[in-house]
């Protein structure tokens, strides 16, 4: 005799060879008939009537209903799982545990981290809120908004990594970096030392031999990113893309005064008289002085011609138009060899031809910044008599703080626009170069300007809320 229950016996083998497999569950509920199939995802219930052919008909389809949706699960988990899943964690980050291990967890961390001390960084954070006006943001208190800064410029450290490291997005870390940055060019005037001249009782075994001494200033080259067509003007002699920078230090090595800006290219003299003449720069009240390093010079024994200094230029000419040997800021190696076989006057590449055009450049610089300089307007120059144009009194007061224009007051100089084929590109002119008053003023014009455009925008939404 058949078992009348031999269909629902199939049917529940079949569901149950496959439940280890996947992870599904199926039960054969004999009294009620019903079948209960329990899925990851989903749970589906089927009953079932005992009427012969009629139920044998009805056990295949609803076999085949199961592999349907049994197969539709087993992809929806696949498809589910080879995504992953990112919790949103912003919500439950520890502030407070990320600035106490940069800042506040102990000195020596500090000083690893953000280069001074919890001492001096609470310090700081005092001056920027009650000297420079830094704020807390809505979402940032003051010492965090510091660390990030500190952080950043202590170590070099990218915006990207910045992100990982405080929690914080990068457009917030770009913000607090101007927001800071301003605030400390405010703290200018209370963190750069005084003048304090070596007094004539002095003891200091290494400064009472300088009577009066103020300190000493040297330039520094500090490497930078620039566009690709100001390289040539920010490459220094060590072939390094950076910017030269003026400091002036105290006997007890603390910032008198600091000139940035000017490019790599730039020699000291030139930075040094743009700190000079600058109303707001470099003070240097009589009888104080200040100590400098000077660079011995190598004298040139060979007299040139007017005809050679022609064919000298003629020959430069022609090599910068080859491009062969024209680099960024300078020539290539080898290029005294090529001008000594292009001339074949017995005159040597070295130290003769490269003597001759340091001392052409250094004259064409000198013609070059009083025609074109930011602050030497009244000056020209005539192609037709080879000479600078400028009335006696424009020429009376350059002459005052440029010595070395003097000698081309009533002197020719030829070459010059053949020499501003040679270098022109190579000519560095500190358009850049600010000092403390100039970038105060340019930080809080910013400043300013921010706060219209917030007024602005925030405006139509008030308008708005009056309105309803």
């Amino acid at each position: 005799m058949r078992n009348p229950n031999g269909n629902r016996y199939l049917l529940a083998r079949r569901i149950h060879g496959v439940r280890s497999k996947l992870g599904f569950r199926a039960d054969w509920l004999f009294p009620n008939n019903v079948c209960k199939l329990q899925t990851p995802m989903f749970s589906f219930t089927f009953v079932f009537s005992l009427k012969g052919k009629v139920v044998t008909f009805w056990n295949e389809v609803m076999t085949t209903t199961t592999w349907f949706f049994i197969t539709v699960c087993k992809l929806l988990q696949i498809y589910m799982g080879d995504k992953p899943h990112i919790k949103n964690i912003s919500s439950n980050v520890d502030r407070q545990a990320i600035l106490h291990k940069y800042a506040y967890k102990s000195d020596t961390t500090c000083v690893s981290h953000l280069r001074m001390t919890r001492r001096c960084f609470t310090k700081l954070c005092g001056m920027l809120h009650t000297l420079s006006g830094l704020r807390t943001s809505r979402q940032m208190d003051i010492d965090e908004q510091v660390a990030i800064f500190l952080h950043i410029i202590a170590h070099n450290v990218k915006n990207r990594v910045m992100i990982g490291r405080f929690q914080r997005s990068g457009e917030t870390i770009s913000k607090i970096v101007t927001r800071v940055c301003n605030a400390m060019i405010r703290l200018h005037l209370y963190l750069l030392k005084k003048l304090e001249p070596v007094t004539e009782n002095s003891t200091n075994q290494r400064w009472k031999w300088f009577k009066n001494c103020l300190g000493a200033l040297d330039g520094t080259s500090i490497k930078c990113l620039v566009p690709l067509k100001d390289k040539p003007k920010y490459r220094t002699r060590k072939n390094d893309i950076a910017t030269n920078v003026l400091g002036v230090c105290s006997q007890d090595m603390q910032f008198i005064y600091v000139l940035p800006g000017w490019e790599g290219s730039a020699a000291d003299g030139r930075v040094l008289r743009d700190a000079l003449l600058r109303p707001h720069g470099l003070k240097v009240p009589r009888p104080g002085y200040y100590l400098v390093g000077v660079m011995e010079k190598s004298r040139n024994y060979h007299n040139w011609t007017i005809t050679e200094d022609a064919k000298l230029v003629e020959a430069l000419v022609n090599m910068v138009n080859m491009g062969g040997f024209k680099a960024d800021n300078g020539f290539k190696s080898g290029y005294s060899q090529h001008l000594e076989n292009a001339l074949n006057s017995g005159i040597l590449g070295k130290p003769h031809i490269e003597s001759r055009i340091k001392t052409m450049k250094k004259d064409w610089q000198v013609v070059y910044d009083m025609v074109n300089g930011t602050n030497t307007s009244g000056f020209g120059y005539d192609t037709s008599t080879h000479s600078v144009t400028a009335e006696p009194a424009v020429w009376d007061s350059y002459i005052q703080d440029h010595k070395e224009a003097g000698k081309w007051r009533n002197k020719i100089f030829p070459h010059y626009e053949d020499l501003c084929i040679i270098f022109g590109n190579d000519r560095a002119q500190g358009n850049k170069a600010k000092d403390f008053a100039q970038m105060e003023e340019d930080a809080n014009n910013e400043e300013q300007s921010e706060q219209i455009e917030m007024v602005l925008k925030n405006k139509p939404q008030k308008m708005k809320n009056l309105q309803t």
